[in-house]
């Protein structure tokens, strides 16, 4: 519920192995290399990931016939034969992952105002909570704290980006009997958004710090557990020019056993994904746990699929790399999905136009 490589180091690895070359000239021994831009260093993660999989796919081939090789005096039929495909490559999977992980955005809820988040704490407290007391204390820190999840550029116009989310990520300063509006919410705390690009900027050190930038929160629905956020276009231009294309979620979810994919980012751990299995497109809140503080009222997917902290909002991708649903949370070996039909609805109620 709640890593990648600086693979620019690959460049400077080939500068060093050049430089033992006794044919160069003493102008390429001066040469000084410029660092990389943007664009190659996202660039260079890509091909970097597809050459990795060219040279294990290769290499199961070189080392088959070989094998197939030594195994007989007549080996000539077997020189010509490659290796059969196998599951573990997972070519499906990984086209998904470098075609949509561009959209995969981490979501940092920022407090705009620590006093007026504590005030709302101990308005929804069931009891009272003395100032100075270790509760108070408690309730002080946690006014203080950012609170994180994943989130989905889930479309654009001329002016604004719109990403989404899971609205429980701020389930603190809100509850069954005490729900809150988005202006409110809006008052309370600032989402701050980086997106994959910049985070391999940072881990490629052309960025000293990760580097965000503010949104605002724009649509909110409690009871399907959907939070819009808007970003200003030309700012998140500035702040990053490379693409971010919108997800588009199915008009039909799958089908049990069908498999998913998963493109998440809990703390730290960037591009994190993984695959499983519809287990059940359709569980009841009151099948899943003894309460609901948070006033849930949507039906949740079952995906075995295991989720961390930092998960929710992750979005989960069908064989054709469209949308299914948004991860809720898990408990250790399931996970639960905010299912396609419920997003595209809340979209509609918002004013989307939706075509696919």
């Amino acid at each position: 519920m709640n890593r990648s490589t600086p693979l620019a180091w690959g460049r400077e690895a080939d500068v060093g192995t050049s430089m033992h070359d006794p044919k160069r000239s003493d102008e390429s021994r001066t040469r000084r290399r410029e660092a990389p831009t943007q664009g190659e260093i996202c660039g260079d993660a890509e091909r970097g990931e597809e050459s990795k999989d060219k040279e294990r796919r290769g290499g199961l081939r070189t080392g088959s016939t070989l094998q197939m090789k030594s195994a007989s005096a007549n080996s000539n039929i077997y020189a010509a034969m490659a290796a059969p495909p196998t599951a573990f490559e997972n070519h499906l999977e990984r086209w998904i992952f470098r075609h949509r992980i561009e959209s995969v955005v981490s979501v940092e809820f920022r407090p705009k105002d620590s006093d007026l988040v504590l005030e709302r704490l101990l308005f929804l407290s069931d009891v009272d909570v003395p100032e100075g007391s270790p509760e108070y204390h408690q309730m002080d820190d946690d006014s203080r704290a950012s609170m994180l999840s994943t989130g989905v550029v889930a479309g654009e116009n001329e002016q604004q980006v719109f990403v989404l989310t899971c609205a429980h990520s701020l389930k603190q300063v809100y509850n069954l009997h005490h729900p809150i509006d988005v202006a409110d919410l809006a008052d309370l705390y600032a989402p701050w958004i980086m997106c994959d690009h910049r985070e391999l900027m940072f881990l490629a050190r052309q960025d000293n710090e990760r580097v965000s930038i503010e949104a605002n929160i724009s649509r909110l629905d409690i009871p399907n557990d959907l939070l819009l956020i808007e970003v200003n276009k030309a700012n998140f231009t500035a702040y990053c020019n490379r693409p971010h294309p919108p997800v588009i979620f199915s008009s039909e979810f799958p089908s049990r056993f069908a498999t998913v994919v998963m493109l998440s980012w809990p703390l730290r751990r960037h591009r994190t994904a993984v695959r499983g299995n519809i287990s059940h497109s359709q569980r009841n809140i009151d099948d899943l746990a003894e309460e609901n503080p948070e006033g849930l009222a949507t039906v949740l997917s079952e995906v075995d699929i295991t989720s961390d902290k930092g998960s929710s909002g992750a979005p989960l991708f069908d064989g054709l790399g469209k949308g299914i649903g948004l991860l809720y949370g898990g408990d250790g070996k399931f996970s639960y999905v905010i299912p396609t039909h419920v997003i595209r609805q809340c979209l509609l109620n918002w004013g989307w136009q939706y075509h696919g």
